[in-house]
Formats: structure tokens, C-alpha cells, sequence
């Protein structure tokens, strides 16, 4: 299945390039390397997917971690002159 997937998203990604190098006004220098970076990031997001268990596991407990923060957390708007809570969330990947 990861296979698939990734020839699904080379195809996306290959589509998508055709579709920029017909849109009227986009330099080629900004296709290639936008193309370029999604490139790179497109292997490293599914890396992620299938194998981040133990990174995904760490990060939500160093977010445990400094939860209790929160609680001393204030942000003062200096326009409406009010204090509003800050408050640390988890973030799933």
C-alpha cells in the first residue's frame, strides 16, 4: 500500500507541474523550484506517516511535559487593554 501511495502522489505531482507551466504568468524558475521542494517534502511526509511512532510518541510527552504551563500563560491585548489565556495544546501529526 505505501507503494501505491507514493506513485499516487508522483502522479499528483506530475500533474500539478503541467497544470503551473499552462498557467499565464508563473515563471519557470518558480515552478521548478516550488516542484523541487514538494519533491523533497512529499517522500519525508509519507516516511512520516508509516514510520513515526516512537518520533510521534516523544513529542506528544515532551508536550505533556510543559502542559502545567499554561496556567501561567497571559497575553495582554494593549488595544482592548484585556488579558487572554495562552494555552498549551497537543498537536497530532
Amino acid at each position: 500500500m505505501h507503494e501505491s501511495i507514493k506513485l499516487l502522489i508522483e502522479s499528483f505531482l506530475d500533474d500539478m507541474e503541467n497544470i503551473l507551466e499552462g498557467t499565464v504568468g508563473v515563471s519557470q524558475d518558480v515552478i521548478n523550484e516550488s516542484m523541487k521542494d514538494l519533491r523533497q517534502i512529499f517522500p519525508l511526509f509519507l516516511d512520516r506517516i508509516f514510520n513515526n511512532s516512537s518520533e510521534i510518541e516523544e513529542l506528544e510527552k515532551r508536550t505533556d511535559d510543559y502542559s502545567h504551563l499554561s496556567s501561567y500563560c497571559e497575553y495582554r491585548d494593549p488595544d482592548l487593554d484585556t488579558k487572554k489565556d495562552i494555552s498549551l495544546k497537543k498537536r497530532k501529526i
